[in-house]
């Protein structure tokens, strides 16, 4: 409910008790009710105007349904499932697509996961992401000839890193085998005499 604002009476605060209340009865408000009225009724037109229109949509798509040949409806029908047919061969297109650059990037040594991130890559034309992975598989592959190597790798043979030979080995050999020894393994005859 509205209030008064006492603000616009004139004086009011000075006023006693008794001039206040006779003021307040013979305040007058602006009466709104009737633009409200008019409002209300608008709204209601449009209301109403609304529910015909909807009704008479309803009215002329059940005409139209109506109207519709069955050869047009077949040839809706039939082009419905043209469509579905045309998506259906491109998603099976993309995933024989995805399979074939796949098995390509497996071929290659890539692991499973990253062989299916590259080849989707591959098929958005994410040139980034390809070269991304590429770098990957590299790493990753040179890591594995790296541990198959330090696998197959023999011991190293007995001695100071000598090939094998002692001091006292070659200590043995003839003067001739020394000095071939020494013309074929300069490193490992400093380190003999190095000690």
């Amino acid at each position: 409910m509205a209030k008064i604002d006492v603000t616009t009476i004139e004086g009011y605060e000075n006023l006693t008790a008794e001039q206040k209340l006779a003021k307040l009865e013979s305040y007058e408000f602006d009466d709104n009710s009737e633009a409200l009225g008019k409002a209300n009724k608008e709204v209601e037109k449009l209301k109403n105007s609304i529910t015909k229109l909807t009704s008479e949509n309803a009215d002329w798509k059940r005409k139209y349904n109506e109207k519709l040949s069955d050869e047009e409806k077949a040839a809706e029908q039939a082009k419905a499932e043209r469509e579905k047919l045309e998506n259906d061969y491109r998603e099976l297109k993309l995933e024989k697509d995805l399979s074939i650059a796949k098995n390509n990037f497996l071929s290659l040594g890539y692991p499973e996961d990253l062989a299916s991130e590259t080849a989707k890559a591959q098929l958005e034309g994410d040139v980034a992401k390809v070269m991304e992975n590429q770098k990957k598989f590299i790493e990753l592959h040179d890591k594995d000839i790296l541990a198959k190597a330090m696998g197959t790798t023999p011991p190293p043979a007995k001695g100071d890193g000598n090939k094998g030979i002692t001091l006292d080995e070659f200590r043995k050999k003839t003067p001739s085998e020394r000095a071939k020894f020494a013309a074929e393994h300069p490193d490992e005859y400093k380190n003999l005499y190095a000690k």
